[in-house]
């Protein structure tokens, strides 16, 4: 149980990049006082973690009536890894 708690974590961290979306914030942000500040990243917050629990509640279903299975959200994962890898190597 703590052993997929810790790859969950670690998988959003890596994912949402906490860092770097706090310079977003920031730069987003310069003219709000901080209580406005707080109050915008606070609520920012709660949506983004009713979005995911949403989808983690409803995913499979939702994935189910549109007739995607697993294996072919992998696959096209995988081939969007693939164009975003092979732009990086080009530089376009």
């Amino acid at each position: 149980m703590m052993e997929t708690a810790l790859t969950a974590f670690a998988t959003f961290f890596a994912t949402i990049g906490p860092i770097e979306a706090a310079v977003v914030f920031a730069a987003l942000t310069p003219g709000y006082t901080r209580p406005e500040r707080r109050m915008i990243s606070l609520k920012a917050c709660g949506i983004a973690a009713l979005i995911l629990l949403f989808f983690a509640v409803f995913g499979r279903a939702i994935l189910t009536q549109l007739g995607v299975t697993f294996p072919a959200l992998q696959a096209a994962g995988g081939v969007i890894l693939l164009v975003i890898a092979l732009d990086m190597i080009f530089a376009r």
